[in-house]
């Protein structure tokens, strides 16, 4: 029977570029007598002795990066936040399921706008927990502001589905510009 070490080696072998939770899947697949906290002393003893790099993977292009849920997990986040709102509008507007517009209904406008310019504004250099979050719901709300004021200027009503649309647009722009931010920073073949 191949130590652990060796079958890691082997997984790495063939796939050069796997997350550390698919490496242990595998590892427990193909052995199932072995223990997951085993395979993780054996990782992390192969990331000490020099013989495993557990850096992010590197994307020859943006387009295999923006399509790679695994690692633009933030981009998809708001896409899929984006879906859920739209696809809301078509159940009854009655109470309660009214309430249901809610959660995803604030999340873009309080919070995730906020969240993508950050990334995009500080990739590299992020403040502390507590202050990020703070900046990210003050600029949700500037950047919320700033598209009432332009839409103010525009015929029509904030409450229609133009100004929803607006939302759902805003949201998706900067999530795609702090993907790009992201790709160019941390996962691009040139920083590499």
């Amino acid at each position: 029977m191949k130590s652990t070490e060796q079958v890691i080696l082997d997984i790495l072998g063939k796939e050069t570029c796997l997350p550390t939770s698919k490496v242990v899947e595998k590892v427990l697949r193909e052995n199932s007598g072995r223990k997951r906290e085993e395979v993780l002393q054996c990782l992390t003893q192969l990331y000490v002795d020099g013989k495993l790099s557990l850096t992010p993977p590197r994307f020859s292009k943006f387009k295999s990066f923006f399509l790679d849920t695994a690692w633009n997990t933030s981009f998809w986040a708001v896409m899929v936040t984006c879906a859920g709102y739209a696809v809301q509008f078509w159940i009854p507007s009655q109470l309660p399921w009214s309430l249901l517009r809610l959660p995803p209904g604030l999340l873009l406008l309080f919070y995730m706008p906020g969240r993508s310019l950050l990334r995009v504004i500080v990739n590299g250099h992020d403040p502390s927990s507590l202050r990020k979050y703070v900046l990210e719901i003050a600029l949700s709300l500037v950047l919320a502001m700033l598209l009432g004021l332009v839409l103010n200027f525009t015929p029509g009503s904030l409450l229609t589905a133009k100004g929803q649309v607006s939302i759902v647009g805003l949201n998706l722009a900067l999530a795609f510009a702090a993907s790009f931010t992201d790709y160019r920073e941390k996962y691009s073949v040139r920083m590499g």
